[in-house]
């Protein structure tokens, strides 16, 4: 039953049963506690969809009112796979990341450009079919959305409203959008667990030379 706020109770509480912990620390480096967030975005989506698809349209839950939180996640889980690629392949120091992820910040398309060559270095025979398809979704939703701000807000900083309603009704197919986030999905996991492979063989093939350096002197 609802009640009203209670001075003094606290928010975030590690106390109660183990089966309602939810552990946002954990051990590894950078890109594994980005992966976390990648498949509690894309997953909370899926389950956003798929529950307002079982509601049906009625007045506490239907598809009007789950498309704002459903684009925004995809559209952040797309930008940490984006993010997460470039910094776990690219060779630039930390400072080269941190002032590309500064000029980048959540433009699609700039920080595509930087995941895009990674891949095509990794992958240099593939076919680019596959490539300039992704590259299209990626475009379309940094069409839809360029700085990450029509679905979190329903305003601009000028206070316009930034979906109102023109001569023609728009609407956004949840059912179609996620499956070409499955798409994307299988293509982004895909290509990190391959460059995974390739830099994981990269410092295995360099500590074997500085071992067989080592053993000259």
């Amino acid at each position: 039953m609802s009640s009203f706020p209670k001075k003094g109770q606290k928010l975030f509480i590690s106390g109660g049963h183990p089966r309602e912990y939810a552990y946002i620390s954990h051990f590894g480096g950078i890109d594994s506690h980005f992966y976390k967030y990648i498949i509690g975005y894309k997953e909370t989506a899926d389950i956003i969809i798929q529950h307002a698809f079982e509601k049906g349209n009625n007045y506490i839950v239907d598809l009007d009112t789950s498309v704002f939180p459903v684009c925004f996640l995809y559209r952040h889980y797309l930008e940490l796979w984006l993010k997460v690629i470039y910094l776990a392949n690219s060779k630039d120091t930390k400072e080269e990341k941190i002032e590309t992820l500064k000029d980048c910040q959540h433009n699609l398309r700039k920080i595509w450009e930087k995941a895009k060559a990674l891949i095509i270095t990794d992958f240099p025979n593939d076919d680019k079919t596959e490539l300039d398809a992704v590259e299209d979704y990626i475009f379309q939703f940094a069409s839809e959305d360029e700085k990450s701000f029509a679905f979190r807000y329903p305003i601009t900083r000028d206070l316009e409203l930034i979906n109102k309603k023109e001569e023609k009704e728009k609407y956004i197919n949840l059912r179609n959008l996620k499956e070409r986030m499955d798409e994307l999905e299988f293509f982004f996991s895909g290509a990190s667990a391959g460059m995974s492979v390739n830099r994981d063989f990269e410092r295995d093939f360099e500590e074997a030379m500085e071992n067989e350096m080592e053993s000259y002197y």
